[in-house]
């Protein structure tokens, strides 16, 4: 199965640009369109490391290689025997853990699933794994449930004492540090988990639904997005609201500093070099809202309805002055090849 380009510069055109354009003639900027027929069911989400992507009705695709090239990457349908919808996906514990509607939880296994105990009939739209000495796995979900696990095979419990009862719609925490966990939600939502107790941050910059969250302390990183192009950026002490290029909603956002991206309604892509201070609008090959953004290495995938999965170029050479500059220069449009079916 071939991943179809909707841009096919012919890439020696590259090798004529200025070096002040370029930093290598390896650059490439476009997204490509993964065709299968594995699903039509919305996808929900996708995990950091591009391998498994999961949806309604209990969908759940994994990727076979999604480090070996995005022009011949291989998914398969893996999903699991129940029909709840799925929101969210982690590793840990050796193993993968999803979470979804009616508060399930289930975990893959040496490519078998088991369903775990959850304290919770409420949905549950997120996991977050923290790999240490000790590892903590944290659920959220509607009405501000949290549930917990600290040990493996894991026994989930509720946390009694959530700071807050309004839907929480993503948690994440750095896999080296228990302590550098968020979670997000409606009305501008924001609470943090530190030395074993949750607490609300008290003075959130946004009253917008915040639908995902961003932790990376490698690169002293933790970004959200959320309804209305709302991107805001922890700078160590307070949250701040940074400008964007669009008011879509925002679902998904995730990468290290140098190459962050969000996705979102209608086809939204934006990417950011610096850290989330800036951000421009990448082109997007479907006009579908896309809910979950994932990379690892260069390789970058996104997900979203009807089954779309998107990959893109890997972006190890991408610099700030050459990224938009670069399209507008070399990327005929699709019109240019009378149609997306005869762009090989």
């Amino acid at each position: 199965m071939k991943a179809l380009s909707i841009f096919a510069p012919t890439l020696m055109v590259l090798f004529f640009v200025s070096g002040v354009l370029l930093s290598s003639p390896a650059f490439s900027d476009y997204w490509w369109v993964y065709e299968h027929d594995l699903t039509e069911e919305d996808l929900n989400f996708i995990d950091i490391g591009g391998v498994f992507a999961v949806g309604d009705n209990g969908v759940v695709l994994e990727c076979l290689y999604p480090l070996c090239s995005d022009y011949d990457p291989e998914w398969q349908d893996i999903s699991p025997p129940t029909s709840e919808d799925l929101y969210g996906e982690c590793y840990g514990w050796f193993n993968e853990y999803v979470v979804g509607t009616s508060g399930i939880i289930i975990c893959y296994s040496e490519h078998s699933w088991t369903f775990d105990n959850s304290p919770t009939t409420k949905d549950l739209y997120s996991i977050s794994i923290s790999r240490n000495d000790n590892e903590v796995g944290f659920v959220v979900g509607e009405d501000g449930t949290i549930i917990f696990a600290d040990e493996d095979p894991p026994e989930w419990e509720l946390y009694e004492s959530s700071p807050t009862s309004q839907d929480l719609y993503s948690v994440c925490g750095d896999h080296d540090n228990p302590n550098s966990t968020w979670a997000v939600g409606a009305g501008g939502t924001i609470i943090d988990y530190e030395d074993g107790v949750w607490s609300l941050y008290p003075s959130s910059p946004t009253t917008e639904d915040l639908y995902g969250v961003y932790v990376n302390d490698y690169f002293d990183l933790t970004v959200a997005c959320g309804a209305a192009g709302t991107i805001i950026l922890w700078d160590g002490a307070s949250w701040n609201v940074v400008d964007t290029p669009t008011t879509e909603d925002l679902f998904s956002i995730q990468g290290p500093a140098w190459a962050l991206f969000c996705v979102g309604a209608n086809g939204t892509i934006l990417f950011s070099y610096d850290g989330g201070q800036s951000w421009e609008i990448e082109d997007c090959p479907v006009y579908f809202d896309l809910h979950g953004v994932a990379r690892w290495g260069e390789y970058v995938w996104a997900v979203g309805d009807n089954g779309t999965i998107l990959s893109r170029d890997p972006i190890g050479s991408i610099q700030p002055i050459s990224v938009g500059k670069v399209k507008a220069l070399f990327a005929p449009s699709v019109e240019a090849f009378g149609s997306t079916d005869d762009v090989k």
